[in-house]
């Protein structure tokens, strides 16, 4: 065949195939007059095909070629640059590739399409380069009619968004976040109704908008998506006998197939041709997640299937390959997986732990939990003789435990927060007067400790014996806990709470216990981190702040919880350097206002 028999056939090709689809007309001539189009494909709203009825139209050029494979799913074909310029003045073009077999073998052909929008042009054309030839991707034109539609629809829709920012810079997806006006990024797809939108977007190249703060008009990223996969979630009972081990599971969409994932390690994948599924195990990468998958795989193992609702999957024993899994081994595995998250869950700590970042000795402490805390057993030859609070640590969490040795060489490992202790301090270098163990504790310790239970501080304190420096003792205990609610990140309820409920137990305190002045400052800066105070309470900070007998401390803490900053500064500035030192300590600064 010569060329421009070769070109006829390939315009013929294009031109009956588009004209299965009740909604397109193509306008394609074969005489091949025009420098860079073949002619239009018009785009209708329904099969009447009437004037008013157009949707739009979409400039189309074809290209035939001879070749005898015609099997490939996508190719590439060199195009003149001078053409896709023109292409992009235009707005954009539909390039056809015919590929057609040699004459002797019955003049067979493949149809392969490029949808070559403004932002792929651009993508395409080298910088200030107008001759030569670049290599352009088509893939294979469908035959069936609706998604011939859909693929007109969508192109015609991408351009008329694109159009308006063909000449104009392109940013970066990484360019807009920076620039602080990304709202969120958007796909279009647009259908006939013969597919869903998630079947065109997994079969057609797919563009990002990004909507912008304080404009109407999405703006079109510098980047092109070529493979999508959609994922949802299904709330579904996943059980292997008579255990329910998820909830739900996960359905990818790809285009060449469908995957299902169950929990984070196992995946089983369908392909859409027809083949065979096939099972993936790969281990997740958390405690939590990894000890129920391991559980869930082993059990599918044992019984040969587990079931999606009502739907039953069996195990292909011949088809699996097990020689990396040691059934045994990991049923060994499974166990201590199971102690370790009990010991977590007893510690308080309901997280996850990334497998992969523990340390030997973030090993060493959780077994070292696991054997004491779960299994119950004593530990030996740990070298001291006096009970003892240590912390552990486990990767970036911690846990403060009671250690108490009961004879030969053993020790019993406890919860600190669990176990009540005996605790005695000396007072005035003669007398030791009971205290809660948690008088221990300080900020740093409240803010980190993760099985750290706020809500037994008080009761502790409370029942202690009443003495002298009772309320004292209680209020530096406060005062830490004001200084820990500050300093957490997130602004621990838990510690708010607890600091309370210390705050309203001491103004139960007589004078000879403890200054009124100070009990109703703490009281007033606790509550105050829940809100303003009221005016009631104004009146009572004022008449304190004026009183000539309240010392300047005071004067300048009931002025920081006004909020007037001048004249808390004034009276600070008449403390003395020390005392100025020491206020800063003070968890009533929080307050302090620097400019």
């Amino acid at each position: 065949m010569d060329n421009i028999a070769i070109e006829n056939f390939a315009v013929n090709a294009v031109k009956d195939c588009i004209f299965t689809s009740e909604l397109l007309s193509p306008f394609i001539s074969d005489n091949d007059k025009e420098p860079s189009w073949d002619g239009n494909v018009y785009i209708y709203k329904n099969k009447r095909k009437r004037a008013d009825d157009i949707i739009g139209r979409v400039p189309v050029q074809v290209k035939g070629t001879e070749k005898d494979v015609l099997t490939k799913k996508e190719i590439s074909f060199q195009m003149e640059i001078s053409a896709l310029n023109n292409f992009l003045k235009v707005g954009g073009t539909m390039l056809f590739v015919v590929y057609v077999q040699n004459p002797d073998k019955g003049k067979q052909r493949k149809i392969y399409y490029a949808a070559l929008t403004p932002v792929a042009l651009r993508a395409l054309i080298p910088a200030n380069k107008v001759k030569g030839k670049k290599s352009v991707r088509l893939k294979e034109f469908p035959s069936d009619k609706g998604k011939i539609a859909d693929i007109f629809l969508n192109f015609y829709e991408d351009v008329k968004r694109q159009d308006s920012f063909s000449n104009a810079k392109l940013q970066t997806i990484e360019e807009l976040k920076q620039s602080g006006q990304l709202e969120g990024l958007d796909i279009y797809v647009s259908t006939f109704g013969n597919d869903s939108p998630e079947d065109v977007v997994l079969n057609n190249d797919v563009y990002l908008y990004a909507r912008m703060k304080g404009c109407a008009i999405p703006q079109p990223i510098d980047v092109l998506v070529s493979e999508m996969s959609v994922t949802r979630v299904v709330k579904a009972s996943v059980t292997v006998g008579e255990n329910e081990l998820y909830t739900e599971y996960r359905v990818t969409k790809r285009k060449d197939n469908v995957s299902i994932q169950i929990g984070s390690s196992l995946s089983m994948i369908f392909p859409k041709n027809g083949e065979l599924p096939s099972m993936n195990y790969k281990e997740a990468k958390t405690l939590r997640a990894l000890a129920k998958d391991l559980e869930f795989i082993l059990l599918y193992m044992d019984t040969g299937k587990f079931y999606i609702g009502e739907k039953c999957f069996l195990f292909d024993y011949e088809n699996v390959d097990q020689s990396n899994f040691d059934v045994e081994k990991q049923k060994a595995r499974l166990e201590y997986l199971k102690e370790v998250v009990e010991v977590l869950d007893s510690l308080g700590y309901h997280g996850d732990l990334d497998l992969c970042k523990l340390t030997p000795e973030d090993d060493r402490n959780l077994r070292f939990l696991v054997t004491t805390l779960v299994e119950k057993k004593h530990k030996k030859n740990l070298g001291f003789k006096t009970p003892r609070v240590v912390k552990m640590k486990v990767a970036d969490i911690s846990f403060a435990i009671y250690i108490e040795p009961c004879g030969d060489e053993e020790y019993g490992i406890y919860d600190f927060f669990r176990t009540e202790l005996q605790v005695a301090y000396e007072f005035d270098g003669e007398e030791k007067l009971p205290i809660s163990q948690y008088a221990l504790l300080n900020a740093d310790d409240m803010c980190k400790l993760t099985n750290l239970r706020a809500e037994v501080f008080l009761p502790s304190f409370q029942k202690q014996p009443r003495h002298k420096d009772t309320m004292n003792r209680a209020n530096l205990f406060l005062l830490e806990l004001l200084k820990a609610y500050d300093m957490s990140v997130q602004k621990r309820q838990d510690l708010l709470d607890s600091a309370i409920s210390f705050a309203e137990w001491i103004q139960t305190a007589d004078d000879s216990e403890l200054d009124k002045r100070i009990r109703r400052l703490n009281y007033l800066q606790t509550i105050k981190r829940k809100g303003a105070v009221n005016d009631i309470e104004k009146e009572e900070l004022y008449s304190m702040a004026e009183d000539e007998s309240c010392l300047e401390d005071c004067k300048t803490a009931a002025y920081l919880l006004l909020d007037i900053q001048p004249l808390a500064q004034r009276h600070f500035n008449r403390m003395p350097e020390q005392e100025q030192r020491a206020f800063r300590e003070f968890p009533i600064y929080h307050f302090w206002k620097e400019s």
